[in-house]
C-alpha cells in the first residue's frame, strides 16, 4: 500500500490545515535533483564551499523578469526559483506521479478525483543569511486556483533554516473572506468581503506560527487557504524544496461556487472525520 496518512494525521491536517509525512521521497531522485541544481547553479554558488552559498545574490546573477508564468525562472536577494525544470521527466516521478504522494491526496481528495499532472513549480531556494537584520515574518495566502499543496525538502531542514512556515487554524478563517471558494480576493465582487480577509490577515500576524522543520524527503502537506510564508534562512545550510499544487477534477465548477457552510464538502477524506 506505501504511504498512507493515519487517521490522526487526517484529523490533525483538518484541524490545522497542514501535517509533515517524513521520508517521502526515493533517494535516487533527491540525487537527480541535487545533481541537476548544481548543474544550473550561478558560479557565484559553489557545491563543495558553504561560505559562497550566504546570500543575497550579487547582481550579475540576478533573474528578474516580469513574467510569472510556469517555467519562468526567478533569481533576486535570497531567493532562487528555478522553474524550468519543473515538467521533467524524473521531476515528475519524484512529485506528481509519485505514488505515495497520490495516495496521501487522494485520502484527503477522493480517489480518481486529481487532475492529471502537467508539471511542478519546480525548485524554490533560500540562501542563507549572516547579516544579523531583524527580520519581520508577513503571511499571506495563495490566490490561484488549487485544493492541496506540498513542499518537499531536498535536504536538512533546521530551526532558523527557512522551513515552510504556516499560521495552524487559519485556513479556517480564511476559507470565508473569499468570495470564490477557491479563486484569489481579485474576484471579490464587494468590498466588505476583501476588508474581512485584510482584517483576518492583520489578526494572524499577531499570533503564534509554526516553522516546518524536518529532513531530506520530508513533505509538508498544506491547505490551500492555509496563511503561511517562506521562512528566513539564517542557517548555515540552502533551503532547497520542490512545490507542487493537487487540483480536483472538478475545479472548473467548484471554484464558481461561494464558500460554502460545509468547507470540506470537496474533501471527502476529511468531511467524515470529527
Amino acid at each position: 500500500m506505501g504511504i498512507r496518512f493515519t487517521d490522526d494525521e487526517l484529523l490533525f491536517f483538518k484541524r490545522n490545515g497542514f501535517v509533515i509525512k517524513r521520508n517521502v521521497l526515493k533517494p535516487e531522485l533527491i540525487a537527480k535533483a541535487q545533481e541537476v541544481f548544481w548543474a544550473e547553479a550561478p558560479s557565484q554558488l559553489v557545491k563543495d564551499d558553504p561560505s559562497t552559498w550566504v546570500g543575497p545574490f550579487r547582481e550579475e546573477f540576478e533573474i528578474t523578469v516580469e513574467d510569472r508564468a510556469p517555467g519562468t525562472d526567478q533569481r533576486k536577494g535570497y531567493r532562487w526559483n528555478l522553474r524550468h525544470i519543473g515538467e521533467d521527466d524524473w521531476m515528475m516521478d519524484m512529485i506528481p506521479r509519485n505514488p505515495d504522494l497520490i495516495g496521501m491526496a487522494e485520502q484527503l481528495l477522493g480517489a480518481g478525483n486529481l487532475v492529471p499532472p502537467m508539471r511542478t513549480r519546480g525548485i524554490y531556494t533560500t540562501l542563507p543569511r549572516n547579516d544579523g537584520a531583524e527580520l519581520d515574518d508577513h503571511l499571506h495566502v495563495d490566490q490561484h486556483v488549487f485544493h492541496l499543496g506540498i513542499v518537499a525538502y531536498l535536504g536538512k531542514v533546521v530551526p532558523g533554516g527557512g522551513g515552510f512556515r504556516v499560521w495552524p487554524t487559519s485556513h479556517r478563517w480564511f476559507y470565508n473572506t473569499f468570495a470564490s471558494q477557491y479563486k484569489g480576493t481579485q474576484f471579490n465582487e464587494d468590498q466588505a468581503t476583501t476588508n474581512r480577509y485584510l482584517e483576518t490577515k492583520e489578526f494572524f500576524e499577531t499570533q503564534p506560527s509554526v516553522e516546518c522543520t524536518g529532513n531530506t524527503g520530508d513533505v509538508v502537506f498544506w491547505h490551500h487557504r492555509l496563511a503561511h510564508m517562506a521562512g528566513h534562512n539564517t542557517s548555515d545550510n540552502l533551503r532547497q524544496a520542490i512545490l507542487y499544487d493537487f487540483k480536483k477534477v472538478d475545479f472548473d465548477y467548484t471554484q464558481e461556487l461561494p464558500p460554502q457552510p460545509n468547507m470540506w464538502v470537496d474533501w471527502p477524506g476529511l468531511d467524515r472525520l470529527d
